[in-house]
């Protein structure tokens, strides 16, 4: 695959932006979602809070799920039972204080019989 260094650079650099300040919006989130469970913590059940921008309802549900934890190793370990699943995945990682990657003429020491 071939690709321009400066594009590579835009998207990479734009891609670290959006993941730290999807962090922040996330952290952000979690915080505002706190108070208002805390607001609501009072009343038991399904509770309402009418506003002008929303309706912030807040409901504690149980649920029962299965898990597959508990069964016994040899049933988990069991290849009939798993399936394959595959992802993709795009890292991004820091520029700064990483190695240089090492060049394959400089993997390996040359010695020469005179």
């Amino acid at each position: 695959m071939s690709y321009h260094p400066s594009i590579a650079e835009t998207l990479a650099q734009e891609l670290v932006d959006i993941r730290a300040k999807q962090a922040r919006l996330k952290t952000r989130e979690a915080e505002l979602r706190a108070a208002l469970i805390s607001l609501a913590a009072p009343a038991r059940g399904s509770v309402q809070i009418p506003t002008q921008a929303a309706v912030v309802r807040s409901e504690t549900r149980s649920a029962t799920r299965f898990d597959a934890r508990r069964l016994p190793r040899d049933i988990r370990n069991d290849p009939r039972y798993c399936v394959e699943k595959e992802t993709t995945s795009v890292r991004v990682l820091p520029a700064g204080g990483r190695k240089k990657p090492q060049r394959a003429e400089d993997a390996f020491d040359v010695i020469e019989r005179l």
